[in-house]
């Protein structure tokens, strides 16, 4: 179930809930705000996911580098484009186009876990295929509709160790 933020106080606990449970490294954009009128989804999950993705393929944290300048990890994932996508790995470009499908600000614009599962299985489908022209693997829309966890499901996760 999305929690909606409606006033200043659902502001307050939802900034501190994720500044105590959620890594700043890990943290969707819209957890750094919690703005009144947000709505907060499975699709920071998402984003948590495509921040792991990243460090498998290129084995380091994609805002690493900004933090360990002194950088405000928050601003950098208002800036997703900036993010270094280091050529001297050898990661198909299948692969970074859907971790960048992933970190996108919007979390509106941002796949669903339902629609993120359908992409790996047919990237896993499509492993050893050649790539199109553009160098992005082409996918279909998720056929499974999503379905949304409750407050009761968010809240028990949030909470566990």
């Amino acid at each position: 179930m999305p929690i909606e933020i409606k006033t200043s106080a659902d502001h307050h606990k939802h900034k501190e809930d994720a500044e105590e449970l959620c890594s700043m490294m890990y943290r969707a954009p819209e957890l750094f705000n919690c703005e009144i009128g947000a709505t907060l989804t499975t699709k920071v999950d998402v984003w948590a996911l495509g921040v792991c993705l990243y460090e498998f393929m290129f084995l380091e944290n994609p805002f690493n580098k900004i933090y360990e300048q002194g950088g405000s990890i928050a601003l950098a994932t208002q800036s997703p484009h900036m993010i270094k996508w280091p050529e001297e790995r050898s990661v198909s470009q299948k692969t970074i186009a859907l971790i960048k499908s992933i970190l996108i600000v919007d979390p509106e614009q941002r796949p669903t876990i339902t629609e993120l599962r359908e992409k790996v299985e047919e990237l896993l489908e499509n492993w050893n295929k050649p790539e199109n022209s553009e160098g992005v693997l082409e996918v279909s829309e998720p056929v499974v509709p999503e379905r949304e966890i409750t407050d009761e499901e968010f809240d028990l996760a949030m909470r566990q160790d």
